[in-house]
């Protein structure tokens, strides 16, 4: 490398220039299902539901006016149901305009709207007023109980692509502006502006996370090439697993958002610590190529163990039962191993071909800089009072694990929003005056037309209805028991099931005449499948599983013995999914993060007591990082998931270099006091810089359009400098109480 430096430029200029197409195949992924290992019970379901009745993935529109029965507004709502109907990718549009009835008619069952035309007699528009909001069944679902607003349903065809869809929806309500206030819920558009403000923050916070980096390189080298390589390794090894990425179609999810901050803070520190020392030796006389050779000598092992241990935090990760988070842990890990490499090359490379910029100076190679001077005396005092700091940290400790038994799971997805939001504020409307944003889906597999199966239908449904926060429950029963009452003259005793299955038959029969669409959204045409749907107004996971626990008694105490099986599915099952899936993993992947360290430090360092002490500051940090979580009542999510690996990933390099420094001036023969003053004199401002550059570079994810974001950058901040004080402290302290110089 000293000798042939252009050849490793050369080499990384060519495959930067292979992989940097790529970057246009990159694309952006928000689907909550997508985060589901394959072959998900949820899962399954809601595949069925998209193959025999035409999908459950549904964009609410939220209509609010003075009120919705007003000529002018019920004129607005049909002309928008039109346009949305009009849509590519839209399968039907339920609403007001386009509600449907069973009506008798002699010997026939006539299925039709509710609203033919918009009335414009006053005495009409109050009477379909009051049919409407007296109707359970419209009352509340699609129109608001105090008919200030209206629910309109489109439903999405599920070989469509929801993205483009959702982007039509939006630019129908953007031209029709003017008909009050209209927004957008929903699981699709959520996940569209999920995506929208993922590609818009990346756009936004890598030009700023480089901006950080850059000013807080220039504070500490004071230099050109104390920037530029550094920022220019990491950034090259971005390219190189963004193309990788292209190269493999790997999407960009919310969880691989942050990976551009991780890599472009975590990556500079290795380029920090090669320049740190170069410099050293350039101030000891040295010539660039040589002083090359000694720093990537001396600094390559804790730069590698660093890497290494690092790569273990992140990987670890892999042990999460959540596919996105998954691919964030392989290409992490391969976004480190590439910074790791260009800092042992492309660094070096450039640094052979600096000349004149440093001048020697001996009376500064040492502890002779100010910031160094003070570190030393940092070093000290910590040497001094060793027994005094393992003592504070382990009482803060302590305190802090008391408050992170307070901390929860948390997958609630309109949380990634930020309160007040567009997309937040349309979700409470549909979750408080509509039923509920969410829907389980029901799948009944068996032979529908038989009494018994339609009457352990009617029952479960009857006891989804006793459940909190379960609202809405709709399903062949309805659509039976509303044909037997106006096959009997409206006669409220006969709103009950047909008594026999030839009764059932023909109403199906008669039904599948009308050339209604309706029948097929319940039940397949052979009567061996049918489908239940029941709103849900929460999206907590607590309120979720609270739910889940009653549904399953129900479902197994209801079709006990009988020949129809019932299965569950829908997105609150999804979002529970995922928040078991986190629960039961998040602490193995901490776990293994810990175990992995202390056995690649142990085996490098060649010793298990310095294995057991880099443990010290991480535990610190995980106890800090999560105190803070529980104290400031923070949830944990998809994201902040991975908050205890990465920590250890992250704060672990400190603890490397500090312990390889230390080692070094063992082996020249210092001790004691002195031993701890060069320790921390001549590494301590590399650590510094290392906090610095990564804890600010998260920061800027406080930048983010998303609520989720915003919080994980700010933890993970918080978690750099806890880490910085777990190595400069408490190892300090640690390996002060048993210093002896190595001979």
């Amino acid at each position: 490398m000293a000798r042939h430096p252009r050849l490793f430029l050369a080499g990384v200029a060519l495959i930067t220039v292979a992989l940097a197409p790529f970057l246009l195949s990159l694309r952006t992924e928000a689907d909550v299902n997508k985060m589901l290992p394959e072959g998900d019970p949820a899962l399954r379901v809601m595949a069925l539901v998209d193959s025999e009745f035409g999908g459950s993935d549904e964009v609410a529109v939220v209509v609010e006016c003075p009120d919705v029965f007003a000529p002018a507004a019920l004129h607005g709502l049909d002309s928008l149901t039109a346009a949305l109907a009009a849509v590519p990718g839209v399968a039907d549009v339920q609403g007001l305009t386009t509600l449907q009835d069973v009506r008798g008619q002699g010997d026939d069952v006539i299925i039709s709207n509710v609203i033919d035309s918009v009335p414009s007699d006053p005495a009409r528009l109050a009477a379909l007023r009051d049919e409407v909001l007296a109707d359970p069944r419209y009352r509340g679902a699609l129109v608001a109980a105090d008919g200030t607003a209206a629910l309109l349903l489109a439903r999405l065809a599920p070989d469509s692509d929801k993205e483009k869809t959702v982007a039509a929806i939006e630019q129908v309500v953007r031209e029709r502006a003017g008909a009050g206030r209209i927004s957008l819920s929903g699981s699709p558009a959520l996940m569209k502006f999920v995506r929208d403000w993922m590609t818009a923050d990346m756009l936004k916070l890598l030009p700023l996370v480089v901006l950080v980096l850059a000013l807080v390189l220039f504070l500490t080298f004071r230099s050109w090439y104390g920037v530029l390589l550094p920022l220019g390794a990491v950034l090259i090894a971005l390219i190189w697993t963004l193309g990788l990425m292209g190269v493999f179609r790997q999407p960009i999810t919310i969880v691989m958002v942050v990976l551009p901050p991780v890599l472009v803070s975590v990556g500079s520190a290795y380029g920090i610590h090669i320049i740190e020392r170069w410099e050293h030796e350039r101030r000891l006389g040295k010539e660039p190529g040589s002083a090359v050779e000694i720093a990537v000598g001396n600094t390559g092992l804790p730069v590698f163990l660093a890497m290494a241990t690092t790569a273990a935090g992140f990987g670890s990760n892999f042990l999460m039962k959540i596919a996105s988070v998954r691919a964030f842990s392989v290409f992490s890990v391969i976004g480190i191993a590439f910074s790791f490499v260009l800092a042992l090359t492309f660094v070096p490379a450039v640094l052979v071909l600096v000349k004149r910029d440093v001048r020697s100076n001996p009376a500064e190679a040492g502890n002779g800089r100010k910031r160094n001077r003070w570190l030393a005396g940092w070093g000290g005092w910590v040497y001094r009072h060793r027994s005094a700091v393992l003592l504070v940290g382990g009482v803060v400790t302590m305190l802090a694990l008391v408050f992170a038994t307070r901390v929860r799971t948390e997958t609630d997805f309109v949380r990634y929003f930020k309160p007040g939001s567009q997309p937040s504020r349309a979700a409470s409307i549909v979750n408080e005056r509509f039923g509920g944003m969410m829907q389980f889906e029901f799948v009944i597999d068996g032979d529908i037309v038989d009494p018994d199966v339609l009457a352990r239908m009617a029952r479960f449904q009857s006891g989804l209805e006793s459940i909190p926060h379960v609202t809405k429950v709709y399903s062949i029963v309805d659509v039976l028991k509303t044909t037997n009452q106006a096959f009997n003259g409206g006669r409220p005793e006969f709103e009950q099931l047909p008594g026999t299955r030839e009764a059932t038959a023909q109403y199906l029969l008669l039904l599948s005449f009308s050339g209604s669409e309706f029948l097929s959204r319940l039940m397949t045409s052979d009567y061996q499948v049918a489908r239940i749907t029941a709103r849900f107004d929460r999206q907590e996971s607590r309120e979720i599983a609270l739910a889940e626990e009653r549904i399953r008694s129900l479902m197994d105490s209801t079709f006990a013995g009988s020949s129809a099986k019932a299965s569950v599915g829908g997105m609150p099952m999804a979002v529970l999914a995922l928040h078991q899936n986190i629960q039961s993993s998040q602490l193995w992947s901490v776990v293994t993060a810990l175990a992995a360290v202390l056995l690649l430090v142990s085996v490098l360092f060649g010793s298990l007591r310095l294995g057991l002490a880099s443990l010290l500051p991480l535990l610190f940090t995980l106890a800090m990082s999560f105190g803070v979580m529980g104290a400031a009542g923070l949830r944990v999510d998809v994201v902040t998931a991975m908050l205890g690996s990465i920590a250890v990933g992250i704060g672990i390099d400190y603890s490397c270099h500090l312990i390889a420094r230390r080692r070094e001036e063992q082996a020249a023969g210092f001790a004691g006091e002195e031993l701890a003053r060069r320790t921390l004199g001549s590494v301590g401002p590399a650590i510094i810089a290392n906090a610095l550059a990564v804890g600010l570079g998260f920061s800027v994810l406080m930048f983010s359009s998303l609520s989720i974001l915003q919080q994980f950058g700010a933890l993970v901040a918080a978690t750099m400098f806890y880490s910085g004080i777990g190595a400069l402290a408490l190892l300090a302290a640690a390996l002060s109480s048993r210093a002896k110089p190595r001979r």
